[in-house]
């Protein structure tokens, strides 16, 4: 261990951790309300998480395995400080007990644990009860050493220069336009191409945000140490954004590279590409902003539902130059044309969109747009495209997946067709550990109160009434208390004739 580590240890480090430690204590003490307490614990763990990668940053410690083991070793002195703090504070012989945690061992430590689990629950037994609290000893514990070991960890695993001896600072970060999609395919093009690759890429703040449900941007943060020439880094990502049906975009982030050392030239050229100044409002439109331009206005007419006036408005961009344009346009299309009910013209737009982009969500589409024309065995094969193509992307909920399918079969009367995604909607109720509106809603998945009466139609198409009374009961084991009295009270009521037929 160098002196630099023992140094930080002694300086940062100890008094730290104890700092942390006693600060808790002294928090359980005069506050013993719980929230106060659960606050108290996360702000401990985390300020004693901080104190740790402090200590490893500034000891300049580059192995992580190291760098854990301290951190682990730092929050478990910070927890003896705590104890002991908490002893002296809480109880009559605290002292005495604050002294047998410090004199003793492990063993010492055990016996400690248990003559407090005593003295507690004697002192304040509404407040203690012993049969629970080891288990919330347990999760402190966890808590308080798991959260300093991981960011100690984390701390580590920076990029380093070991010839300036100094941590790299992030000079810039940036987003490019990727139409590719998976990052396993950008991890292959850039172990092939490398930094030239991402070269070849407009910025995202260029291309603008498309009308697709679904686009992808790449990230790059770019670390360096200016005294280092040979110190430079780049971290890739990508960033999958999905647009809600609220209008509002969701953002996922994966990585595909971590710290990926590059030359000083490449890092020049990529840092000026990520910096190169915006188009000029003054400039000259270019062919392109043209489309982008018209491309806005065909979707303020989508938004403001003036699907016609869009529809016209978009075939001009159809067969676009701009790959990506062409692929937001023959999308902006299919969505105009199902909102019209033009199915067919629908199917026929969001195959071309396949063609080009051949994910998860459009293949869904393609699904459902076949089940709107009546053709079910199209659909149907198009659906288990989907889930094939989901099972890499993860892009679409399986849930939504099935309440996209059903619904298309609710829309056009086909309810025996529809009876076998039905089947599969009601295994997550069945597979699902609540039956909480809220639990329900975070699963994506209809209250249970509307999958009984939005499923009712599928099942009396292919049932007899008994058979029916018996599909639905057969949930009833999988339910937990709540769904159990929702499925009786909803079945009383369709034995005694009150539901829709």
């Amino acid at each position: 261990m160098s002196s630099r580590v023992l140094g930080q240890l002694a300086i940062v480090g100890i008094p730290g951790v104890a700092l942390c430690g006693g600060l808790y204590a002294l928090c359980l003490h005069y506050s013993p309300a719980a929230v106060v307490a659960v606050l108290g614990l996360i702000f401990c763990s985390v300020f004693t998480g901080v104190v740790c990668w402090l200590t490893v940053w500034r000891g300049h410690v580059r192995s992580p395995r190291f760098a854990f083991w301290a951190g682990l070793a730092l929050a478990a002195f910070g927890l003896w400080v705590h104890w002991c703090v908490f002893a002296y504070l809480e109880f009559q012989h605290g002292k005495a007990l604050a002294l047998h945690l410090v004199r003793s061992g492990p063993h010492g430590w055990w016996v400690f644990f248990d003559a407090l689990a005593e003295v507690a629950v004697q002192a304040s037994p509404q407040r203690f009860m012993a049969g629970w609290l080891p288990a919330v000893w347990a999760v402190e514990a966890f808590l308080l050493l798991s959260i300093p070991a991981s960011l100690s960890r984390l701390a580590a695993t920076e990029p380093y220069s070991e010839t300036a001896h100094r941590w790299a600072e992030k000079t810039c970060t940036g987003e490019l336009w990727w139409a590719g999609g998976l990052s396993a395919m950008l991890g292959t093009r850039l172990a092939e191409e490398g930094v030239g690759f991402l070269l070849s890429h407009p910025r995202a703040v260029e291309h603008g945000a498309p009308a697709a449900s679904c686009w992808w941007t790449i990230l790059l943060e770019c670390s360096a140490v200016e005294e280092d020439p040979d110190a430079r880094w780049v971290s890739v990502f990508v960033l999958t954004h999905q647009r809600r049906d609220n209008g509002r975009i969701a953002t996922e982030r994966t990585a595909v590279l971590a710290d990926w050392c590059v030359s000083a030239e490449d890092y020049a050229r990529l840092s000026a590409h990520l910096g190169a100044p915006a188009p000029s409002a003054d400039a000259e439109p270019s062919a392109g902003g043209e489309e982008e331009g018209e491309f806005a206005t065909a979707l303020a007419d989508f938004e403001n539902d003036a699907f016609e006036s869009a529809l016209l408005r978009v075939e001009g961009l159809l067969a676009s130059d701009n790959a990506a344009m062409q692929a937001d346009a023959w999308r902006l299309s299919a969505l105009c044309l199902s909102r019209t009910g033009q199915w067919s013209r629908a199917y026929d737009a969001y195959r071309v969109l396949f063609e080009r982009h051949p994910d998860a969500h459009t293949a869904l589409q393609l699904a459902t747009t076949a089940v709107m024309c009546g053709e079910v065995a199209r659909g149907e094969q198009w659906f288990v495209t989907a889930e094939a193509l989901n099972r890499a992307e993860n892009a679409v909920p399986w849930a939504d997946m099935l309440i996209s399918i059903l619904s298309a079969f609710a829309s056009t009367a086909q309810w025996r067709a529809g009876l076998p995604y039905l089947v599969k909607l009601r295994q997550l109720y069945e597979c699902s550990q609540s039956t909480d509106d809220t639990f329900l809603f975070m699963q994506r998945l209809p209250f249970l109160q509307s999958f009984f009466d939005k499923s009712l139609p599928f099942v009396r198409a292919a049932m007899g009434e008994d058979e029916v009374v018996a599909w639905y009961a057969a949930m009833r084991g999988h339910l937990d208390d709540g769904g159990r009295q929702q499925l009786d009270a909803w079945l009383n009521g369709l034995r005694a004739g009150c539901r829709p037929q």
